[in-house]
């Protein structure tokens, strides 16, 4: 569940690349407010009327700078020692502030039925759906533009028709989320097509992620729940606090995992032919290798192909799709009660697709699949045949990332095998052996235990036989490579004790002992390894009893 908190963890680094380039982080620059944006609120409207509530002064100005995610964690940047964490944990969500903050924590968080949310972008389209629905509201009954900053290099017009009766506040938030939905489409095109909110810095990069154009539609429902509180409060609540609750009421049903299960996932889809690639750096474009390029109205999320039942955080579930209003509540279709058009500057974003033949200058959103179409074909000349594709596959296997043991016992029996070399007496030969190994160990941080190996070796050519049994004590760090979809885990030991021949027919003898090894586990269910290794032993004296030579073992190991 989400939880608002007021953690300021992330303050500092905010602070740090705002001073550095906040392009590093896929961040918008503040747009200015534009001329005409002043309110015109009559002084008589009832202070708990639909339009006072609607038009709250705290949203007046269009939203402002919030820094979004690049899609991945541990990145890192041209810049020397600058890496990105980027994960979100979801009792990690700070109070909402209207158009961004420093103080405010955001990042990417895996829903099991949403797949990856950016929070940064479903902050800024809430705030854009409260300030739309806000203009809307001043306007409603004479009509007229909605004042917007230029985006893409250009003027942005947004033009209301005239409403016939008195204010209807679902009409104005259902226009408000469809035309911050177009806006976000338009945001997604520019930056592909190479306009950039910092002149240095290209955002090809984060343009069409995986996680944007599902981020941006749930930010608008983020939005218009957040609107609905206020008017059911009366205006009462103000615009940060009806947006922490519409953050749990829009996400919690989702399925938001924490920030471990947020890795696992981006884990999962990570390399070369994957959806991003850690060995990439920022900006380069190929960092992000798969782009959800759509525009609605409807849109399902693109999840992580992950099996059920892998132990560890569960990351299955099922697509909920989502959706931008089309219609008013009586049927009205919402696009003949407004007009957006966009004026591009070309000179920016040179390969931007001309106008066909006859077609109006300004881009409007019909033009949204065409531009699309073309963006498509850029993306699969760039990526690959699967740059733009939906998930159809079953997930790689997570990249190797050392993850070692700390502080965990661990108990282990194995049967052990000598394949080479065996005990060597003078004067005397023994069959290779056969026996029985166990360690018991903990680690705090450095592992260390206590190895037992009992063996049999029959004496070639006459009956009885030798029984060696060797004590050592032993460090054996060990840990993770690969969390899912299956674990996997590395082992090594080095250990130093005593060992004592037992023979049936002769005098028994002592020595020293030396051992090294090394292991593979697979975990079969949590705390259960199934193990196997091989390695190297020495024990006894010069000149009597001597057992040297190769081992290989195979067994199971309890971690608790």
């Amino acid at each position: 569940m989400i939880r608002a908190n007021r953690r300021r963890g992330r303050a500092m680094l905010l602070a740090a690349f705002a001073t550095t380039g906040l392009a590093l982080l896929g961040c918008r620059a503040a747009p200015s407010r534009p001329e005409g944006a002043a309110r015109t609120t009559s002084p008589s409207v009832s202070p708990t009327s639909p339009l006072a509530v609607l038009d709250d002064p705290a949203l007046a100005a269009p939203p402002g700078f919030r820094a979004c995610c690049v899609f991945g964690y541990d990145l890192r940047a041209l810049i020397p020692f600058v890496s990105i964490e980027n994960v979100l944990d979801p009792s990690e969500l700070t109070e909402h502030r209207y158009g961004g903050a420093l103080l405010e924590d955001n990042g990417l968080l895996y829903t099991r039925r949403g797949g990856f949310l950016d929070t940064g972008h479903v902050r800024d389209y809430a705030d854009w759906t409260g300030h739309l629905a806000a203009a809307i509201a001043r306007l409603w009954s004479r009509g007229g533009p909605i004042p917007l900053p230029p985006h893409g290099g250009g003027p942005v017009i947004v033009r209301l028709a005239p409403q016939r009766g008195p204010l209807d506040a679902e009409v104005a938030i259902r226009i408000a989320q469809r035309i911050a939905f177009e806006l976000s489409v338009w945001h997604e095109i520019a930056t592909w097509y190479g306009w950039r909110s910092v002149r240095i810095y290209p955002e090809e990069l984060s343009a069409f992620s995986p996680e944007d154009i599902y981020s941006n539609l749930i930010g608008v429902q983020v939005g218009a729940a957040a609107i609905r509180r206020r008017l059911a409060s009366g205006g009462g609540l103000d615009w940060g606090d009806a947006v922490d609750g519409a953050l749990a009421e829009v996400i919690d049903p989702l399925g938001p995992v924490d920030a471990a299960g947020t890795r696992l996932a981006l884990d999962l889809v990570q390399g070369e032919h994957g959806w991003w690639d850690r060995s990439k750096r920022i900006p380069q474009a190929a960092i992000v290798r798969r782009r959800y390029v759509e525009a609605g109205p409807s849109l399902s999320p693109w999840l992580v192909p992950v099996p059920g039942g892998l132990g560890g955080p569960e990351l299955a579930g099922r697509p909920r799709a989502a959706s931008v209003p089309t219609t008013t509540p009586s049927g009205a279709l919402l696009a003949t009660l407004y007009r957006l058009e966009i004026a591009p500057d070309r000179a920016l974003m040179p390969a931007l697709p001309a106008a066909p033949p006859g077609a109006p200058a300004m881009i409007e959103p019909s033009a949204f699949p065409a531009i699309l179409a073309h963006a498509r074909a850029g993306m699969r000349a760039r990526f690959g045949p699967d740059a733009h594709a939906r998930p159809r596959r079953a997930a790689p296997i997570a990249p190797l990332r050392w993850r070692p043991d700390d502080g965990r016992a661990d108990l282990e029996v194995e049967l052990l095998a000598i394949p080479r070399a065996g005990v060597r007496v003078p004067g005397q030969a023994i069959e290779l052996g056969r026996g029985l190994a166990a360690r018991v160990g903990v680690g705090d941080p450095a592992p260390i235990g206590v190895l037992y190996a009992g063996s049999r070796h029959g004496l070639r050519g006459q009956s009885g036989e030798l029984r060696v049994h060797s004590l050592f004590v032993e460090l054996g760090p060990g840990g993770t490579i690969i969390e899912e979809p299956v674990g996997i885990s590395v082992h090594a030991g080095a250990g130093l004790g005593g060992s004592f021949f037992d023979f049936t027919r002769r005098a028994d003898a002592f020595g020293a002992s030396l051992e090294v090894r090394g292991q593979l586990g697979v975990r079969v269910r949590e705390g259960i390894e199934l193990r196997g290794g091989a390695g190297y032993f020495f024990s006894g004296r010069p000149g009597e009893t001597i057992g040297h030579g190769n081992f290989i073992t195979a067994g199971a190991g309890l971690r608790f």
